[in-house]
């Protein structure tokens, strides 16, 4: 479509037809409903801002001026160069005024569940796993059902084929899933984040441990009542050389909050810094005072999206990777952020999927060695 559009006037028309087909059929067979109009235009926008880039006819209307724009320099070989980056900046500068109309206009005409599962998809690296080519070997693929799963999620879809209550007793629905602890999916999904954020550091960091003690208190006291003081009190992550020397230590700790929860700010940077606010409240003067130590909170939203600390901490790893491998330092952070946008995808899909059974029936109900002499299993002796 892009080269015809590019090459032929006034083919938003003829697009129309595959138009019909891209709504009633394919779109469907992607996502699992048939969207409505507002869907429709809202999936239109890039994926930077909470669409899925399948573009309308009307989108392609500018593509062929644009591009005989681009060529007529080259008319002039002696002045093409020149002359082409500055009509490219002036298309892009256009494009921008137009897409940004476009989206005001998309957002004015979805309801606030639907604009806030917008805002939600177009922070920095929400739409990595969408993005990605589903390579099996870098666990990048996904089943039929989890990826429709996901676009649900995105756009505050219902689930299909749910229960209506959860094992905890309470009514079952999408917010809930996200944040009930039954089944231990939430500590899974708090997990993961810490797996991949230790695994990448061990490339660029020295003395790299997962759940560290801190030190024992010996008499020392803190201005905040609410600083912990707790003898077995422990972190996530410690890690020597992220910022500075080799041996300058920095401390970390894991937050996924559920940003559909009805005790979540609906302002989302709000949120961001309330999570952080309560982890540095809790352990920030200790390791300061006590371990002499940095401690930035690793605080993510599970649909994807990472607070300052976060963001700061990623930045820092992915040119101390790139710096390391020496590759290039977009090919870096992108690839990191993708890991980190599957690893919030899959333990979303885990609570929204996964079992939470009252009872679980345990699979050997004696000893081993008890089966084995009362079963008579022993192998005999050749």
């Amino acid at each position: 479509m892009t080269f015809l559009s590019r090459t032929t006037p006034n083919m938003a028309q003829a697009f129309q037809n595959i138009e019909e087909t891209v709504q009633n059929d394919l779109l469907p067979s992607i996502t699992g409903f048939i969207p409505k109009k507002e869907e429709r235009e809202l999936f239109s926008l890039p994926l930077r801002q909470g669409g899925l880039n399948m573009v309308l006819p009307d989108d392609r209307n500018g593509d062929y001026e644009w591009s005989i724009s681009v060529s007529n320099p080259l008319k002039k070989p002696e002045t093409a160069e020149n002359v082409q980056q500055q009509v490219i900046a002036s298309i892009n500068s256009e494009k921008k005024i137009i897409l940004d109309h476009k989206k005001a206009t998309v957002q004015n005409a979805l309801d606030e569940e639907l604009k806030y599962a917008t805002q939600l998809a177009s922070e920095k690296g929400t739409s990595n796993w969408l993005n990605a080519i589903t390579l099996k070997k870098y666990n990048f693929d996904l089943t039929k059902r989890e990826f429709r799963d996901g676009i649900s999620l995105r756009y505050a879809r219902p689930l299909t084929n749910t229960p209506s209550l959860c094992p905890c007793g309470k009514n079952f629905s999408t917010t809930h899933a996200l944040h009930c602890p039954k089944g231990g999916y939430t500590k899974i999904r708090h997990n993961g984040i810490r797996d991949t954020f230790a695994n990448i550091m061990k490339e660029v960091c020295f003395d790299v441990e997962i759940e560290p003690h801190l030190q024992k208190l010996d008499g020392e006291t803190f201005s905040s009542n609410s600083t912990t003081t707790e003898d077995e009190a422990r972190l996530d992550i410690k890690a020597n050389g992220l910022w500075e020397s080799p041996f300058s230590r920095t401390f970390f700790d894991v937050k996924v909050f559920n940003p559909l929860a009805k005790s979540c700010p609906r302002i989302l940077n709000d949120a961001y810094k309330y999570h952080e606010s309560l982890k540095k409240i809790k352990y920030e003067q200790r390791i300061i005072d006590v371990e002499h130590s940095s401690f930035p909170p690793l605080v993510f939203a599970c649909t994807g999206g990472a607070g300052p600390s976060a963001t700061k901490t990623i930045k820092q790893l992915a040119s101390k990777l790139s710096t390391k491998k020496e590759e290039p330092y977009p090919d870096v952070i992108s690839y990191i952020r993708t890991k980190i946008s599957f690893a919030l995808f899959r333990s979303c899909v885990l609570c929204l999927r996964g079992c939470r059974s009252l009872k679980k029936a345990p699979a050997v109900e004696n000893s081993c060695d008890a089966i084995v002499q009362e079963g008579r299993l022993h192998l005999p002796q050749l």
